[in-house]
C-alpha cells in the first residue's frame, strides 16, 4: 500500500479556472472532482494525457490540476503558479489469485524494496 500526497497546483492570479486532469476513471481526477464539488465549484474538466500537459495548462493561467507530490518534485513549478497539499491518496496493488507473471513478480519486488527502505 502506498500513500501519496496530492498537490493542488493553480495560478497565482485569481479568476475562473478549468480543471486539467486525465480521462474519466482516473482516481486522482475523481478526488479532484470530489474536492471541487465540496467547494461548490462547477468547473469544466479539460482532459490531458500527461502530467507535463497538466502543468502547462496551469502555467497558462486558466487551469488548476492535482499532481502527486513525487511527480511535482521532479518538475519545475512555473513562477506564476502555487502548489499546496490537498489530500492523501492510497494506492493498493491487487492481482488475481494464482496469477504468475514475471512482470508482476518483479514489480512486487521493486515495491517491497521501496517500502522497506
Amino acid at each position: 500500500m502506498f500513500y501519496e500526497t496530492l498537490m493542488l497546483v493553480c495560478p497565482q492570479t485569481p479568476g475562473p479556472l478549468r480543471f486539467a486532469a486525465f480521462a474519466s476513471g482516473c482516481s486522482y481526477r475523481a478526488l479532484g472532482e470530489r474536492w471541487l464539488a465540496e467547494q461548490q465549484a462547477a468547473v469544466e474538466v479539460h482532459e490531458v494525457n500527461s502530467y507535463h500537459s497538466m502543468l502547462a495548462c496551469v502555467a497558462s493561467g486558466r487551469y488548476a490540476c492535482l499532481l502527486p507530490q513525487s511527480v511535482l518534485s521532479l518538475m519545475t513549478l512555473p513562477e506564476n503558479c502555487l502548489s499546496e497539499p490537498l489530500c492523501e491518496a492510497t494506492t493498493q496493488l491487487i492481482w488475481r489469485s494464482g496469477l504468475s507473471a514475471p512482470a508482476l513478480s518483479e514489480w512486487r519486488k521493486l515495491l517491497q524494496s521501496v517500502a522497506i527502505g
